[in-house]
């Protein structure tokens, strides 16, 4: 049995060699110098919510076949399941080295908040060699951490504030400074902030506002964004400086007129700063006129202090609502309003006169009277003008009460002359005597010029006109305003009697065989008649009902008087009327008929 006992140890010796020879033969084939990488424990440091540093040492090189090292390539490789290998995500450190080495990567694109797995490698001959496992996590998106200072520098309408960046967070700041609002206690970047722009490091910052309201609390605390959010500090409540506007009393309205007035304001109290702007605002829409509307400035003061300012280039008849005001850095303050109307735009009419027209061819209906008088607007808006007249008992006549109205056409721009003519059919409306004058109808009222007196002696008519070879026939008509008439006659003037007045020819036309006219003295731009006797002088000037030279129709042929055939005697036959004044009165045009006419193919036009 002992010696049974000895056989089985030495057969176990035996086998526990083979075994050795056997591996050494595997792992370097038939070189029994070879060995393999040794790796040591990998490290993991900053790790963050996408990357981390990891770090690991090659030891040992090993040994390849050819006796120097075997180590074609060495890294990390890392995944979220355990035994992460060269299969999942490697970063590769380094290439053949042949002396241990230390060497270190960054893990980078890795999800926040996430457990990965983390093994160093070495690739060589054999298959990859791998350090122990290690296992870690990154951390949670996070935003900023900051802090709020306090105001600083505080007036009625600015302050600053300070704030900390405390702790970025997990990444980089984008933009901080301060936010702040009036009516929101917490107040976020939605309101009004500031924007200091990026920061990588805690660090401290100052925000400053301006632009705000005196003796006001605002809200404010300083802000910080990142990729993870926004950070907020604590909300401050700060203050503006309280300040007071100057006060002003505004005083009474005078001197008004249709464009213009005089206001008074009295600057009271300075408030809290001086060398402000006094003066008056003014609106003829906005009861409550602010600097915003119409305004005239008086200039600076420094002292309370009563100021009357004149305001101009206002509309007539229009209501203002005013009020005196003083400008200061502290702000606006304004007196009670007051209001005023304008004065309405009263037109002038100026010296009213009557004329009288030269025509007496009562069959026309041409202006008989011509009325005239100046008229300035001053602004006003014309509605209508003219004249209005009465007898001469009513010496004011107006629009309610008269005889005749006369409307004027004619075009007034600011200034120019109302001429209006009473025309044949009114004349019967007429007295001897009469009162007129001019009216001006605005859209606030009627205006009136002084009263006038005209006096017009209706004359009488001459109607029925008749020549023939029998002799001459009229009608004159008398009116009730027609002077006495003391004579009724013609008169009748033989050619062979006026040498001088000398018949010439006319081209012959479709109505007449020949025609000939009195030839007119060269220049006597009157076209009177003048009659001669066969010495050449002048015996008769045919006078018109105004005892003037009797002037002929301009609108007949030539402006001359017509006469027969010229080779036949002819004769001027003129109707006349005389009155008791002595005046006498013709027609207009007279009448030229032929001795001959009742034996010759001859007529006159």
């Amino acid at each position: 049995m002992k010696t049974l006992s000895k056989y089985f140890k030495v057969a176990h010796v035996l086998l526990l060699w083979g075994l050795v020879v056997y591996v050494g033969c595997r792992t370097n084939k038939n070189d029994p110098t070879a060995s393999l990488p040794i790796l040591g424990n990998v490290k993991i440091n900053d790790i963050k919510t996408t990357s981390v540093q990891a770090s690991c040492s090659i030891s040992k090189v090993g040994v390849g076949s050819d006796g120097s090292s075997s180590i074609k390539e060495y890294g990390i490789c890392y995944a979220t399941k355990e035994k992460p290998t060269i299969s999942d995500t490697k970063l590769k450190a380094g290439e053949k080295t042949d002396i241990p080495v230390d060497f270190q990567v960054t893990i980078s694109g890795l999800t926040a908040n996430t457990k990965y797995y983390v093994r160093a490698y070495v690739l060589h001959e054999g298959d990859p060699v791998y350090s122990e496992e290690l296992a870690f996590s990154t951390t949670a998106q996070k935003a900023p951490e900051v802090t709020t200072g306090t105001g600083e520098n505080i007036t009625s309408t600015s302050l600053e504030v300070s704030g900390k960046i405390a702790n970025i967070g997990s990444s980089d700041v984008v933009q901080h400074g301060h936010v702040l609002s009036e009516t929101n206690q917490t107040p976020t970047t939605s309101d009004f902030k500031t924007e200091l722009g990026t920061a990588n490091a805690p660090k401290d910052y100052k925000s400053g506002f301006s632009g705000l309201k005196a003796n006001t609390t605002y809200y404010v605390r300083a802000y910080a964004t990142n990729a993870a959010g926004t950070g907020y500090g604590s909300v401050a409540t700060i203050k503006t400086a309280n300040v007071v506007a100057s006060t002003v009393t505004t005083g009474n309205v005078t001197n008004i007129t249709t464009s213009s007035a005089d206001v008074g304001v009295t600057r009271n109290t300075l408030g809290t700063t001086t060398n402000g702007q006094v003066g008056i605002c003014w609106s003829s829409t906005n009861q409550t006129p602010t600097i915003a509307d119409t305004k005239r400035e008086n200039g600076s003061s420094n002292a309370p202090e009563f100021f009357n300012i004149n305001l101009t280039n206002l509309n007539p008849n229009t209501t203002y609502y005013v009020r005196g005001y003083a400008t200061t850095a502290a702000g606006t303050g304004y007196g009670e309003v007051k209001s005023f109307k304008t004065n309405a735009a009263v037109p002038t009419i100026g010296y009213t006169s009557a004329s009288f027209s030269t025509i007496v061819n009562l069959e026309s209906d041409d202006d008989r009277i011509a009325l005239r008088c100046t008229l300035t607007t001053n602004g006003a808006q014309i509605v209508e003008y003219g004249f209005v007249v009465h007898d001469s008992k009513t010496a004011n006549p107006t629009l309610d009460n008269n005889v005749l109205k006369v409307v004027s056409t004619t075009s007034i721009n600011g200034y120019g002359v109302i001429l209006s003519g009473i025309k044949k059919a009114d004349i019967a409306k007429l007295e001897a005597t009469n009162n007129f004058r001019a009216y001006i109808k605005t859209t606030d009222g009627v205006y009136y010029g002084s009263s006038q007196t005209f006096s017009y002696t209706y004359p009488p008519e001459f109607s029925s006109l008749k020549f023939d070879c029998n002799g001459t026939s009229f009608t004159v008509t008398k009116y009730s305003r027609t002077p006495q008439i003391t004579e009724i006659g013609e008169i009748e003037i033989l050619s062979t009697n006026y040498a001088q007045v000398t018949p010439q020819t006319l081209p012959p036309s479709t109505s007449y065989t020949t025609k000939g006219y009195f030839s007119i003295p060269s220049g006597d731009n009157s076209y009177a008649l003048y009659v001669y006797n066969t010495t050449g002088k002048l015996i008769s000037l045919l006078p018109s009902a105004n005892g003037k030279v009797y002037t002929t129709n301009r609108k007949t042929e030539g402006g001359s008087l017509q006469a027969p055939c010229s080779s036949y005697p002819w004769r001027l036959v003129i109707p006349y009327v005389k009155m008791a004044n002595g005046t006498v009165y013709y027609p207009n045009p007279p009448s030229i008929k032929p001795v001959e006419k009742c034996f010759i193919d001859c007529t006159v036009k």
